[in-house]
């Protein structure tokens, strides 16, 4: 699994609030 690609999901959702 990509370290970056994991962190930039991450970023995403926290930016999309649920």
């Amino acid at each position: 699994m990509d370290v970056q690609a994991f962190a930039r999901l991450t970023k995403k959702l926290a930016k999309v609030p649920k």
